[in-house]
């Protein structure tokens, strides 16, 4: 079994698929998470489905090679703010590197799994199972749990500004959050509302250029 991602250089008009690990090669091949940080450098996550190998791969090639990473945890979502620095959210938490995934700190144990993760500028929210949330205001050095008004697991998240940011997950759920303090602090959770709810799981994907969203019905 093999894991693939499929590329496009013509805004979709086609695709190219790419090899990223291999399960004879004890590599773990169901992928999650693909991030790419530009000028080639791409980075992969994957579920530990053989209970061993590396579940983190990178590419600096634009996709065409792949190297394991030492990392085993399943890996849910990636997030990158440069090329060396990111964070992983796993079934146990999240992780963070700063030397383009060669080594991983703790940086928050989680009870449920996360399943995503995002941040713009400071502003950050991780989620995942049980409906479980956390947000930051200092770029993912430090996180706070906030209620959450839904126990489905949330695997999306959208961030538009630290005032407006949307989740949706399990069951259709769909969450908006607003913020409307204009202190640097970290923001309360002021409306994080469910605006829908049926048997559908859900992905999004929001185009800033016209305030259009799109979700993905899984």
């Amino acid at each position: 079994m093999e894991g693939m991602i499929y590329k496009t250089s013509n805004a979709g008009g086609s695709w190219l698929d790419f090899t990223v690990s291999r399960e004879v090669n004890n590599q773990n091949t169901l992928l999650h998470s693909v991030f790419s940080t530009g000028n080639g450098i791409i980075y992969a996550g994957a579920d530990n489905t053989i209970g061993s190998g590396s579940t983190l791969f990178k590419s600096t090639d634009n996709a065409i090679t792949w190297t394991p990473l030492s990392f085993s945890q399943t890996i849910w979502s990636l997030y990158f703010t440069s090329a060396d620095t990111g964070f992983a959210a796993t079934s146990n938490g999240l992780v963070k590197t700063t030397d383009g995934g060669n080594s991983w700190n703790n940086v928050l144990t989680s009870s449920s799994a996360l399943h995503t993760i995002q941040l713009k500028n400071e502003f950050g929210i991780a989620a995942g199972e049980n409906g479980i949330i956390y947000m930051t205001a200092d770029s993912g050095n430090s996180w706070t749990s906030v209620p959450s008004p839904v126990t489905t697991t949330l695997s999306d998240i959208s961030i538009l500004s630290s005032n407006l940011a949307y989740a949706v997950g399990a069951s259709g759920t769909f969450l908006k959050y607003t913020n409307s303090t204009s202190t640097p602090e970290l923001p309360k959770l002021v409306d994080f509302n469910c605006w829908l709810s049926n048997t559908s799981s859900l992905n999004i994907v929001w185009n800033n250029s016209n305030d259009q969203a799109t979700l993905i019905e899984r």
